[in-house]
Protein backbone atom coordinates (compact mmCIF):
# COMPACT_ATOMS: atom_id res chain seq x y z
CA UNK A 1 0.00 0.00 0.00
CA UNK A 2 1.15 3.49 -0.81
CA UNK A 3 2.96 5.20 2.73
CA UNK A 4 0.72 8.24 1.45
CA UNK A 5 -2.62 6.96 1.95
CA UNK A 6 -1.84 4.43 4.47
CA UNK A 7 -0.76 7.88 6.63
CA UNK A 8 -4.23 9.79 5.04
CA UNK A 9 -6.58 6.85 6.82
CA UNK A 10 -4.61 6.54 9.79
CA UNK A 11 -4.76 9.81 10.58
CA UNK A 12 -8.75 10.32 9.75
CA UNK A 13 -9.03 7.04 11.33
CA UNK A 14 -7.50 7.95 14.86
CA UNK A 15 -9.77 11.16 15.18
CA UNK A 16 -12.97 9.31 14.87
CA UNK A 17 -12.06 6.30 17.03
CA UNK A 18 -10.24 8.44 19.35
CA UNK A 19 -13.62 10.40 19.78
CA UNK A 20 -15.12 7.43 20.83
CA UNK A 21 -12.83 6.65 23.26
CA UNK A 22 -13.64 7.34 26.55
CA UNK A 23 -11.41 10.85 28.03
CA UNK A 24 -12.16 10.66 31.60
CA UNK A 25 -10.32 13.45 32.47
CA UNK A 26 -10.34 15.73 29.27
CA UNK A 27 -11.35 19.17 30.47
CA UNK A 28 -15.04 20.17 31.02
CA UNK A 29 -15.04 22.38 27.72
CA UNK A 30 -13.57 22.18 24.79
CA UNK A 31 -14.48 24.67 21.51
CA UNK A 32 -13.11 25.38 18.40
CA UNK A 33 -10.39 27.73 19.18
CA UNK A 34 -11.41 31.76 18.71
CA UNK A 35 -14.43 30.38 17.68
CA UNK A 36 -17.80 29.38 19.38
CA UNK A 37 -18.49 25.07 18.23
CA UNK A 38 -20.70 25.32 15.35
CA UNK A 39 -24.41 25.28 16.05
CA UNK A 40 -26.04 24.58 19.26
CA UNK A 41 -24.23 22.67 22.23
CA UNK A 42 -25.14 19.14 22.91
CA UNK A 43 -25.52 17.12 19.33
CA UNK A 44 -23.36 14.78 16.95
CA UNK A 45 -24.34 17.46 14.31
CA UNK A 46 -21.79 20.52 16.05
CA UNK A 47 -18.76 18.11 15.18
CA UNK A 48 -16.52 20.99 13.80
CA UNK A 49 -14.59 19.78 10.92
CA UNK A 50 -10.47 19.38 11.66
CA UNK A 51 -7.42 20.14 10.61
CA UNK A 52 -4.63 17.80 11.05
CA UNK A 53 -1.66 18.24 10.87
CA UNK A 54 1.27 15.36 10.62
CA UNK A 55 4.34 15.60 11.25
CA UNK A 56 6.86 12.59 10.04
CA UNK A 57 9.75 11.58 12.45
CA UNK A 58 11.55 9.31 9.76
CA UNK A 59 13.03 10.30 6.56
CA UNK A 60 11.94 6.91 4.33
CA UNK A 61 8.52 8.32 5.29
CA UNK A 62 8.77 11.21 3.51
CA UNK A 63 5.80 11.99 1.61
CA UNK A 64 5.69 13.58 -2.11
CA UNK A 65 9.16 15.07 -0.62
CA UNK A 66 7.46 16.15 2.87
CA UNK A 67 7.66 15.32 5.80
CA UNK A 68 4.69 17.89 7.17
CA UNK A 69 1.23 18.15 5.70
CA UNK A 70 -2.09 18.77 6.06
CA UNK A 71 -5.50 16.09 6.34
CA UNK A 72 -7.93 17.99 6.63
CA UNK A 73 -11.45 15.97 7.51
CA UNK A 74 -14.82 16.72 7.92
CA UNK A 75 -18.19 14.24 9.96
CA UNK A 76 -20.41 12.72 8.16
CA UNK A 77 -23.61 11.81 10.30
CA UNK A 78 -25.66 9.40 10.28
CA UNK A 79 -29.74 9.45 9.77
CA UNK A 80 -30.43 8.89 13.13
CA UNK A 81 -27.80 11.61 14.54
CA UNK A 82 -26.24 8.71 16.96
CA UNK A 83 -23.22 7.71 14.74
CA UNK A 84 -20.55 9.67 12.44
CA UNK A 85 -17.68 8.89 9.37
CA UNK A 86 -15.06 10.95 8.63
CA UNK A 87 -14.41 12.05 5.15
CA UNK A 88 -10.56 13.40 4.08
CA UNK A 89 -8.38 14.68 1.90
CA UNK A 90 -4.33 15.48 1.76
CA UNK A 91 -2.82 17.30 -1.14
CA UNK A 92 1.30 17.35 -2.25
CA UNK A 93 2.63 19.40 -4.99
CA UNK A 94 5.82 17.44 -6.13
CA UNK A 95 7.13 19.96 -9.11
CA UNK A 96 4.60 19.70 -11.56
CA UNK A 97 2.60 17.23 -10.59
CA UNK A 98 -0.14 17.24 -8.19
CA UNK A 99 -1.30 14.14 -5.85
CA UNK A 100 -4.73 14.61 -4.08
CA UNK A 101 -5.41 11.44 -1.75
CA UNK A 102 -8.98 11.23 -0.42
CA UNK A 103 -10.51 9.21 1.87
CA UNK A 104 -14.55 9.07 0.61
CA UNK A 105 -17.18 6.60 1.99
CA UNK A 106 -14.27 4.30 3.31
CA UNK A 107 -12.88 4.65 -0.52
CA UNK A 108 -9.90 5.45 -0.92
CA UNK A 109 -8.41 7.30 -4.04
CA UNK A 110 -5.47 9.44 -5.36
CA UNK A 111 -5.98 11.69 -8.42
CA UNK A 112 -2.63 13.04 -9.76
CA UNK A 113 -2.86 16.00 -12.45
CA UNK A 114 0.08 17.04 -14.36
CA UNK A 115 0.94 20.28 -16.09
CA UNK A 116 4.10 22.78 -15.96
CA UNK A 117 1.42 25.66 -15.00
CA UNK A 118 1.98 27.97 -18.22
CA UNK A 119 0.00 26.62 -20.26
CA UNK A 120 -3.94 25.29 -20.05
CA UNK A 121 -3.29 21.49 -20.96
CA UNK A 122 -3.10 18.94 -17.88
CA UNK A 123 -3.43 15.10 -17.70
CA UNK A 124 -5.12 13.48 -14.83
CA UNK A 125 -5.03 10.38 -13.62
CA UNK A 126 -7.80 8.74 -10.98
CA UNK A 127 -7.22 5.63 -9.79
CA UNK A 128 -8.74 3.34 -6.60
CA UNK A 129 -5.72 2.96 -3.59
CA UNK A 130 -6.88 -0.65 -1.30
CA UNK A 131 -6.98 0.01 2.32
CA UNK A 132 -5.47 -2.41 5.02
CA UNK A 133 -6.84 -0.36 7.96
CA UNK A 134 -10.32 -1.64 9.09
CA UNK A 135 -11.97 0.57 10.87
CA UNK A 136 -13.75 -2.00 13.02
CA UNK A 137 -10.47 -2.99 14.58
CA UNK A 138 -9.08 0.58 15.19
CA UNK A 139 -12.11 1.89 17.39
CA UNK A 140 -11.86 -1.79 19.09
CA UNK A 141 -8.66 -0.88 20.43
CA UNK A 142 -9.05 2.92 20.98
CA UNK A 143 -11.94 1.95 22.85
CA UNK A 144 -9.65 0.47 25.01
CA UNK A 145 -6.97 3.34 25.47
CA UNK A 146 -6.23 3.35 29.24
CA UNK A 147 -5.08 6.69 31.50
CA UNK A 148 -1.27 7.09 31.71
CA UNK A 149 0.74 9.29 34.23
CA UNK A 150 3.67 9.57 31.85
CA UNK A 151 4.77 8.47 28.62
CA UNK A 152 8.09 8.75 26.51
CA UNK A 153 8.39 8.37 22.70
CA UNK A 154 12.20 7.24 21.08
CA UNK A 155 13.47 8.09 25.28
CA UNK A 156 11.81 11.77 24.54
CA UNK A 157 9.38 12.91 27.72
CA UNK A 158 6.42 13.82 26.74
CA UNK A 159 4.37 16.81 28.88
CA UNK A 160 0.64 17.04 28.65
CA UNK A 161 0.19 20.04 31.00
CA UNK A 162 -3.50 20.04 32.47
CA UNK A 163 -4.98 17.48 29.66
CA UNK A 164 -5.69 13.48 29.87
CA UNK A 165 -2.91 11.47 28.27
CA UNK A 166 -3.83 8.03 27.60
CA UNK A 167 -1.52 4.98 25.80
CA UNK A 168 -3.37 3.18 22.49
CA UNK A 169 -2.07 1.03 19.24
CA UNK A 170 -3.97 2.03 15.73
CA UNK A 171 -2.87 0.71 12.65
CA UNK A 172 0.03 -1.58 14.69
CA UNK A 173 1.40 1.57 15.87
CA UNK A 174 1.57 2.52 19.50
CA UNK A 175 0.22 5.75 20.17
CA UNK A 176 0.22 8.40 23.02
CA UNK A 177 -2.36 10.86 23.04
CA UNK A 178 -2.59 14.36 24.62
CA UNK A 179 -6.14 15.68 25.00
CA UNK A 180 -5.64 19.14 25.66
CA UNK A 181 -9.18 20.77 25.94
CA UNK A 182 -9.47 24.21 23.54
CA UNK A 183 -6.04 23.76 22.11
CA UNK A 184 -6.90 20.10 20.45
CA UNK A 185 -5.28 17.25 21.21
CA UNK A 186 -2.30 15.41 19.65
CA UNK A 187 -1.52 11.58 19.04
CA UNK A 188 1.98 10.85 18.94
CA UNK A 189 4.03 7.33 18.33
CA UNK A 190 7.74 6.95 17.15
CA UNK A 191 7.39 7.48 13.42
CA UNK A 192 4.75 10.73 13.48
CA UNK A 193 2.75 12.96 15.44
CA UNK A 194 -0.54 14.47 14.68
CA UNK A 195 -1.95 17.32 15.84
CA UNK A 196 -5.75 18.27 15.72
CA UNK A 197 -7.49 21.60 15.01
CA UNK A 198 -11.08 22.05 15.28
CA UNK A 199 -11.76 24.24 12.42
CA UNK A 200 -13.88 27.87 12.42
CA UNK A 201 -15.85 26.85 9.26
CA UNK A 202 -16.97 23.57 8.49
CA UNK A 203 -15.82 21.76 5.17
CA UNK A 204 -18.78 21.50 2.25
CA UNK A 205 -19.23 17.85 1.14
CA UNK A 206 -16.18 16.09 0.12
CA UNK A 207 -17.62 13.87 -3.06
CA UNK A 208 -14.95 11.19 -5.02
CA UNK A 209 -13.20 11.99 -7.84
CA UNK A 210 -14.81 10.84 -11.58
CA UNK A 211 -13.07 8.55 -12.91
CA UNK A 212 -12.80 7.42 -16.42
CA UNK A 213 -15.63 6.31 -18.39
CA UNK A 214 -16.60 2.46 -17.89
CA UNK A 215 -14.01 2.15 -14.95
CA UNK A 216 -15.58 0.42 -11.86
CA UNK A 217 -16.21 2.24 -8.49
CA UNK A 218 -13.56 2.20 -5.97
CA UNK A 219 -14.61 0.02 -2.99
CA UNK A 220 -15.43 1.47 0.70
CA UNK A 221 -16.85 0.41 3.89
CA UNK A 222 -18.29 3.88 4.69
CA UNK A 223 -19.36 2.16 8.16
CA UNK A 224 -20.82 4.73 10.60
CA UNK A 225 -18.93 5.01 13.92
CA UNK A 226 -21.29 5.28 17.66
CA UNK A 227 -20.38 8.22 19.73
CA UNK A 228 -20.64 7.89 23.41
CA UNK A 229 -21.74 11.06 25.66
CA UNK A 230 -17.76 11.48 25.98
CA UNK A 231 -16.97 11.04 22.09
CA UNK A 232 -19.46 13.83 21.48
CA UNK A 233 -17.72 15.93 24.19
CA UNK A 234 -14.82 15.62 21.78
CA UNK A 235 -16.43 16.22 18.62
CA UNK A 236 -18.75 18.45 19.39
CA UNK A 237 -17.23 20.88 22.00
CA UNK A 238 -19.43 20.00 24.96
CA UNK A 239 -18.96 19.41 28.02
CA UNK A 240 -18.37 16.12 29.30
CA UNK A 241 -21.69 14.21 31.13
CA UNK A 242 -19.77 13.08 34.52
CA UNK A 243 -21.79 10.59 34.94
CA UNK A 244 -21.47 8.69 31.57
CA UNK A 245 -17.79 9.25 31.64
CA UNK A 246 -16.15 5.45 31.93
CA UNK A 247 -13.57 4.45 34.75
CA UNK A 248 -10.77 3.81 32.90
CA UNK A 249 -7.82 1.73 34.40
CA UNK A 250 -4.57 3.99 35.19
CA UNK A 251 -1.39 2.12 33.96
CA UNK A 252 2.41 2.21 34.74
CA UNK A 253 4.30 4.64 32.35
CA UNK A 254 4.40 4.47 28.62
CA UNK A 255 7.76 4.11 26.85
CA UNK A 256 7.47 3.66 22.77
CA UNK A 257 10.52 2.70 21.41
CA UNK A 258 12.12 4.09 17.95
CA UNK A 259 11.31 2.46 14.89
CA UNK A 260 14.12 0.24 14.04
CA UNK A 261 13.83 2.04 10.47
CA UNK A 262 15.08 5.24 9.85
Amino acid sequence: MLPSIRLLILTIATIAAVADAALENSPSNLPSPSTQPQGPQGSLADAPSLRLRVILKRKTMKVHGQYLFDVFARPVISADGASARYDGFATFINGDTQFTYMLVDGAAYMVETSGNGTTEATTQTTRCVPTDVQFESIVSALNNATIIPSASVSDETLKCADGSMLKTSVGGQDFVICASGASGFIASSSDMAVAVEYLDAPIKSISPPVKMEGSVACDGVGAYTSVTPTGLALLAGTGIPSANSRNLQKTMHQATNESTCS
